[in-house]
């Protein structure tokens, strides 16, 4: 499998008679994966019953990012709820699926289809999570170190999701999928601008969350707390964020959290800024040399969690 190619468990019942996929279908045959259908085939009524008949049927995406994939990206991930196991294995599961979605997700996110799938990804996450509310090492195994864009955009969504659950922010699914898409507006931006080596790239970079949440707020089904989030990430309570300078009170509850969480996982993920750090040194930085950049009660209540995780 290419690097711009993932696999992703799709669920049979999704598929309808006469489909013309918009992707290759593989099914288990012992210990391999055996081309099924290719992209573009139609399917039959008899396929669709030898599908079911399959232990497990994937489709491969490939770097397209066409959002004729996005209803059974969301199908795949939704049915996790139900699949066999513990629930730290269901959120496992959910997770690498998710990474999967993210990346469509952002290449889609200005569409309706991409919203929902983004709507869909959240709500499963925030049910499994409550599933495995007791059992921190559930979410602390899925914490990895990798900077691009998919994985840190599922990992800041679920680190923003716990601690809004932790300090009783009600508004958890949109805070979820602003944090998936709170990179948006830097997706489109080359490394070198990303790399901030020059004061014309900073400039640059520093445009991104007013990119993202412009091509946002042109879409009618996306809640303004979203874009809220996806415009705030970067700011900060003592006005040195960007892009707007905004601080103290200008800063919505959501954006606070969306502060924390990104600039911790930006820490520990690494980003073509900066390398990655010990999850202990970023929230040093956080706290000491940060102090006064971010709301102290949900730092606080942050750095609780990340306890919680390191003792798991």
């Amino acid at each position: 499998m290419s690097e711009s190619q993932s696999h992703l468990p799709v669920l049979v019942e999704s598929l309808k008679p006469s489909d013309s996929l918009p992707f290759p279908l593989y099914v288990l045959l012992g210990d391999s994966l055996m081309l099924f259908r290719t992209q573009r085939d139609r399917l039959a009524a008899h396929d669709l019953e030898e599908l079911l008949r399959a232990e497990k049927v994937e489709l491969v995406t490939s770097g397209e990012r066409s959002d004729a994939y996005l209803p059974l990206i969301s199908d795949s991930v939704k049915s996790v709820v139900g699949m066999p196991g513990m629930p730290r294995e269901r959120l496992g599961e959910c997770y690498r699926r998710g990474l999967v979605a993210a990346s469509h997700i952002l290449a889609n996110a200005e569409t309706e289809a991409g919203y929902q799938c983004a709507e869909n990804l959240t709500e499963t996450m925030i049910e499994l999570l409550d599933q495995c509310a007791h059992e921190y090492a559930a979410t602390a195994d899925l914490m990895k170190t990798d900077p691009n864009f998919a994985e840190h955009a599922l990992q800041t969504s679920m680190l923003g999701m716990m601690l809004a659950n932790a300090v009783g922010y009600p508004h958890v699914a949109q805070l979820g999928i602003g944090l998936l898409l709170h990179d948006l507006g830097e997706v489109a931006l080359p490394r070198e601008v990303r790399e901030c080596r020059t004061q014309g790239e900073r400039t640059r970079y520093e445009s991104h969350p007013r990119l993202g949440a412009q091509l946002l707020a042109k879409a009618p089904w996306c809640s303004p707390k979203v874009v809220d989030i996806v415009l705030n990430h970067h700011e900060r309570l003592d006005g040195s964020g960007f892009p707007g300078g905004c601080k103290g009170s200008d800063l919505s509850p959501a954006a606070r959290i969306a502060a924390i969480v990104e600039a911790y996982d930006e820490g520990v993920s690494g980003s073509p800024r900066a390398e990655s750090r010990k999850n202990f040194a970023v929230l040093q930085e956080l706290l000491v040399r940060d102090a006064g950049k971010f709301d102290p009660d949900y730092l606080k209540a942050f750095v609780r969690l990340q306890a919680a995780r390191a003792e798991a």
